[in-house]
This record gives C-alpha cells, sequence and structure tokens, in this order.
C-alpha cells in the first residue's frame, strides 16, 4: 500500500506542475493564480471528542482553457489541518502539501464548478499541550496516525471582479481521517489573460478612436412615441403631455451635458424617429439645437461618424478569444483548432454606449460604454456618465500614441 501511494504522489506532482511547465510559452493561453483560504477542518482521534477548527493555506494553479466550456487546472498549496478537543488542550496541527488536478464545467465565463483528485503529502502530525513545567508553558509534539494519502473532492467557484475569484471546495480523503472545507480567493497574476487575444481586435479598436477623433459623434435622443400616442389613444392626456415633458427635459439635460462636459470631438444632435436616415448617411433636416428644434442651418459631411445613446451596454463578444486544444472539422472537413469567442456575463450596464454608424455596440478593447451612477441625482447622472465618456476617451486616444 506505501507503495502505492509513494507512486500517487509522484504523479500527481508531476501533473499538478505540467500545466506551468507547457503553457508557459504564452502566459495569454492560461490563468495564473495565487491563492491564499482557510480550511474548516476536523482531524478523526479514536477517544477524543474533537471540533473544528480554522487553519490558514496558501497555494498556486494555473488554469487552461479546453473549450467554450470546459477548463482544467493543476496546482499545489500548502495547507494546514486539525481540530480541538472539548477542552483547552490538547490540539492536534497537521501540516500538508497539496497537488491537484481539476477539471471543470464554465457557465457565462464567470462560474465553475468540478471535481477532481488530490495527493495530499504529510509534512508533520503534532499534538499541542500544556508542559509539566510551568516555564516552557506550551508544547508540541509529534505524533503518528496520520498519513499521505490521495482525495477526491467537488468544487465551485465565482468570478468577484475581472481577476479575482471566490472558490469552496470540499475535499474527502480516502483513509477518511479528517473532514475539510476550504474557502480561498485565487488572485490571477497574469492579467494579460483576460485582455483581447486576436491583434485584429486591437486594430479595429485603434482604427475606431483615430476615427472618431477626426470624425463627429452623433447622439440619438429618445421621443417615446409611441408610448405618448398609446396614452392618448386611452384618453389620458395629461399623463401623456407630461411623459412628453420629462422626455424634452431629460433630452435637453443630455444636450446640456454634452455641451459642458464633452470635447473629444464634435457632437450633433437627431431624434430616434431619424435613425434609419443617419443608418443611410442622409443628415439634410434633421440635427436639433438646444432646444430640441430641427436646424436646417446644421449640415456636416463627416468621413467617419459614430452614434451614441443613454441605454444598455449589451455582452461583449470581444472579452475573451482563445483556440480549442481539441481538434474539430471546419467547413471543408479538414481538421483544425477551434477558436471560440466568448464575452463578459450577458449582465446589462444602464450606461452611455458609443456604437457605430450602424447602430452596433462597440467592442473592447474600446472604451464605449460609461457608467451611470445611480445614486446620483438625473441631471448628475447624465454629467457625470458624460464627463466620464470624455475622460476615457482621451485616455485610450493618448495611450495609442504612445
Amino acid at each position: 500500500m506505501d507503495k502505492i501511494y509513494k507512486s500517487m504522489k509522484k504523479i500527481f506532482l508531476f501533473l499538478s506542475i505540467l500545466p506551468f511547465i507547457v503553457f508557459s510559452q504564452n502566459e495569454n493561453k492560461i490563468m495564473i493564480g495565487i491563492s491564499p483560504g482557510i480550511n474548516i477542518s476536523r482531524l478523526k482521534i479514536d477517544s477524543l471528542s474533537n471540533t473544528s477548527v480554522f487553519l490558514p493555506l496558501i497555494g498556486v494553479n494555473a488554469t487552461k482553457p479546453l473549450s467554450k466550456h470546459f477548463d482544467f487546472t493543476g496546482g499545489v498549496q500548502y495547507s494546514l489541518r486539525g481540530s480541538n478537543t472539548s477542552g483547552s488542550y490538547p490540539k492536534f496541527r497537521n501540516q500538508y502539501v497539496d497537488v491537484f488536478l481539476n477539471p471543470k464545467i464554465k457557465f457565462l465565463n464567470i462560474f465553475r464548478i468540478g471535481v477532481g483528485g488530490q495527493y495530499s503529502y504529510l509534512l508533520s502530525s503534532k499534538e499541542k499541550k500544556l508542559s509539566g513545567n510551568q516555564t516552557l508553558g506550551e508544547i508540541y509534539q509529534s505524533i503518528k496516525g496520520f498519513h499521505s494519502q490521495a482525495e477526491v473532492f467537488a468544487n465551485a467557484e465565482l468570478m468577484l471582479v475581472k481577476g479575482i475569484f471566490f472558490q469552496a471546495k470540499y475535499s474527502i480523503p480516502i483513509n477518511k481521517e479528517y473532514t475539510n472545507l476550504q474557502f480561498s480567493l485565487n488572485f490571477i497574476i497574469n492579467q494579460g489573460y483576460f485582455k483581447p487575444k486576436k491583434k485584429e481586435e486591437i486594430k479595429v479598436s485603434l482604427s475606431e478612436i483615430e476615427q472618431l477623433k477626426s470624425g463627429v459623434l452623433l447622439v440619438r435622443l429618445q421621443t417615446q412615441n409611441p408610448e405618448i400616442n398609446a396614452l392618448k389613444e386611452k384618453g389620458l392626456n395629461n399623463q401623456a403631455e407630461q411623459e412628453l415633458q420629462n422626455q424634452a427635459l431629460y433630452n435637453k439635460t443630455i444636450i446640456n451635458a454634452f455641451k459642458n462636459k464633452f470635447n473629444f470631438c464634435p457632437v450633433y444632435f437627431f431624434f430616434s424617429d431619424n435613425s434609419e436616415k443617419v443608418r443611410n448617411k442622409e443628415f439634410k433636416n434633421i440635427f436639433l439645437n438646444d432646444n430640441l428644434a430641427v436646424d436646417s442651418t446644421i449640415k456636416i459631411n463627416p468621413l467617419f461618424y459614430f452614434t451614441a445613446e443613454f441605454g444598455f451596454t449589451e455582452q461583449d463578444t470581444a472579452e475573451s478569444t482563445y483556440k480549442s486544444v481539441l481538434y474539430e472539422k471546419n467547413d471543408s472537413g479538414s481538421l483544425e483548432h477551434p477558436e471560440y469567442h466568448y464575452g463578459s456575463p450577458d449582465m446589462r450596464l444602464d450606461a452611455l454606449v458609443i456604437k457605430s454608424d450602424q447602430f452596433v455596440q462597440l467592442s473592447k478593447p474600446f472604451p464605449y460604454y460609461a457608467k451611470i451612477n445611480k445614486l446620483l441625482s438625473v441631471k448628475s447622472q447624465v454629467e457625470d456618465a458624460v464627463e466620464l465618456m470624455n475622460t476615457k476617451l482621451k485616455k485610450y486616444y493618448s495611450e495609442t500614441k504612445k
């Protein structure tokens, strides 16, 4: 049995460091993390009534995407596990080095669940008790009865913010010498993993910021005409008039915010009723003055133009890109490593959003949105978002010039 455990230990140790060796040639293909955390463990000791204790752990890991929905993680961690007896003493403390392998299924790129195996190599097993000599106080004494062993585990992790994951893991040792529930935070140290992977995406964004700087931004203002007409059809004229006034006030707030807080490029305003004309570059008699009236004297013929509006962001499909390590047949029937594009979670943000001349949301690394701060008044929300967008555009433009 000892020979089997020694062989398993060597296999797990080799396989757990294999991801670091194989994938270190391209750090953007994997996530490399450092994971501090705690163990909630209880050792099983015959004839003693003992309780669970909280003890620290620290580990390193590497995660490789295998396909759109599967990841594979290998790692090593230093881990303390133990128990306290019902009285103050004795206390038991074991030190382990765990090497683990962990395939995982991922959902929306923020949540993963998996099962895996690990080998826990016992470094030391000690009993902490009071010495009979008062001058010595507490002493540690090595004990026997615990062993290095293989474990199976189930785990789950949730991305809290980009680059930080909360992890929970429950281990079941084969020898059943203890129970252990583990909580940790995994800090990704190679943030390049989260950056766009394709050079084409960066080139597109660089081109877009240049075009916007030399072009114009056309801001779409909503009219709420369908809603207002529906109220009028129901005979709710007073309510319809109030909605009309509220929308007009909001649109004037947007115009004033851009006049006072935005100077990255020229800005013009149009009603959403004229969206098709903007799409077709028909700019005659559609632009508005500060009082929301069509001003026929506003004439433009830009080489480049983008649109913007207050609304909700869409899922950014350029958030992450990678190639599978598995072969699949392409349309021509030949084998290739398929390339996957998947985005940030489909969580819509209330924001000022920049879009193309066809009203298609732009993608990262272009700073295409400025989130609205709901804690502010409506006027301050708009002004804050416009000013933030102006700052983000200027910063990104200056970075492209370095």
